[in-house]
């Protein structure tokens, strides 16, 4: 069995899809409710590491100390994704709701890494059809998934998304044209949690990423230009 973790709106229904549909294999989900045992028969376990379902809406911890004990016997992979556009995506579907349980369980993944068993999938780097079949074969080599490379390469090729959100709201535009003064403005308090947190900075710098909100410390300069 493998573990695949996953924080909302990282690209979670891409992950399961590739496995489920492309290698052919089964996942399981973790039900906080009713434990884990059954789910050892698959393939994969799902496991959200940011649980809003179950009262989880500051990071399910439980959850995490979970993963994290499969973690250490079990090969597993958690998606990775900007936490910006994460929560732009989130503020895109529901902006009545805050989302301060995104850049909260952003933090408390950066706990897992460096476990031996534990690959990341940051799959908004992977940008391109070279860097999506990279990335995933080498997940798959990691992981021990056996697929054939024309069948990665069909789905590097392809890029089948899942779930996609509309940006109903023009932030993930913003964003893209460094308009970071109305991305803050849209949810400050998140946007603020992740400006002030430098660990989780350096673990994105690690991974790849070079975000325009890393050179930010705060959002309230920002928020006074308006």
């Amino acid at each position: 069995m493998r573990v695949l973790g996953t924080i909302q709106h990282t690209g979670t229904w891409t992950l399961i899809g590739f496995f489920k549909e492309v290698c052919g294999l089964t996942m399981g989900m973790h039900h906080p409710a009713k434990g884990s045992e059954y789910p050892f028969k698959h393939d994969f376990m799902h496991m959200h590491l940011s649980n809003t379902r179950f009262g989880g809406r500051l990071g399910d911890v439980s959850s995490l100390a979970r993963f994290k004990e499969l973690a250490e016997s079990h090969k597993a992979v958690i998606a990775l994704r900007d936490p910006m556009r994460s929560i732009i995506t989130r503020h895109n579907r529901h902006p009545e709701l805050r989302h301060t349980y995104l850049p909260l369980a952003f933090d408390r993944a950066v706990d897992l890494n460096g476990m031996p068993n534990l690959s990341w999938a940051p799959l908004d780097l992977a940008d391109d059809q070279d860097k999506r079949f990279a990335l995933m074969r080498r997940l798959c080599n990691r992981l021990g998934v056996p697929i054939t490379n024309d069948k990665l390469t069909a789905w590097a090729r392809d890029w089948p998304k899942r779930n996609s959100t509309p940006d109903v709201h023009g932030l993930h535009k913003a964003y893209d044209e460094g308009d970071m003064v109305k991305v803050y403005r849209a949810f400050p308090e998140e946007a603020n949690l992740l400006l002030t947190n430098t660990r989780l900075k350096t673990f994105l710098k690690e991974q790849g990423y070079d975000l325009p909100w890393f050179v930010h410390g705060s959002v309230f300069p920002f928020l006074e230009r308006l």
